[in-house]
C-alpha cells in the first residue's frame, strides 16, 4: 500500500525501513507498535485485505487482473478494489517505494533488519503489468 508517512525532515526519501524478524518470512507484516517502522509511520489507508486498514504487506509479485470486455485498458485489483489503467498508474496509486527485502542495510537495537527504501522513479516504474 502506499499510505506511509516519512519523516517530515525527509521526504523525498530514501528512508530506513524496519520490521520485526517475524515479519522477514511473512507477507502479512505484523504491526508495529503506533504503526511506526523506522523512518516511516503507517497511515490510515482504504479497506482492503478485509481489513481497515489493511496489514502492512510486503510484495515481491502482486497479481492484478484485467477484465475482458471492458473497453479500455482497465486493470482492477481486486483485494483492494482499486483500478489502474497502466504499470505507471499502478505504481503512482500503489507503490510508495522499493527496497531489497533478501539485503538489510542495518538492524535496530534489538536486532530487527532495517531496509533502505527508495521512492519509484516517475520516468522509469519500477514494475510491469503483462496484459
Amino acid at each position: 500500500m502506499k499510505a506511509w508517512n516519512p519523516p517530515q525532515s525527509n521526504r523525498r526519501g530514501p528512508w530506513q525501513l524496519c520490521f520485526s524478524r517475524s515479519a522477514i518470512n511473512d507477507i502479512m507484516v505484523p504491526k508495529q507498535p503506533g504503526g511506526v517502522y523506522c523512518d516511516l509511520t503507517s497511515a490510515k489507508t482504504l479497506p482492503g485485505q478485509n481489513t481497515q486498514p489493511p496489514s502492512e504487506r510486503v510484495f515481491s509479485a502482486h497479481f492484478i487482473v484485467k477484465p475482458i470486455g471492458i473497453g479500455g485498458p482497465v486493470y482492477v485489483d481486486p483485494p483492494y478494489g482499486v483500478t489502474y489503467s497502466n504499470s505507471s498508474d499502478f505504481e503512482g496509486k500503489a507503490v510508495f517505494g522499493y527496497f531489497d527485502a533478501a539485503h538489510p542495510t542495518g538492524a535496530t537495537p534489538a536486532g530487527n533488519p532495517i531496509f533502505t527504501v527508495l521512492p519509484p522513479n516517475p520516468a522509469a516504474p519500477g514494475i510491469t503489468i503483462t496484459p
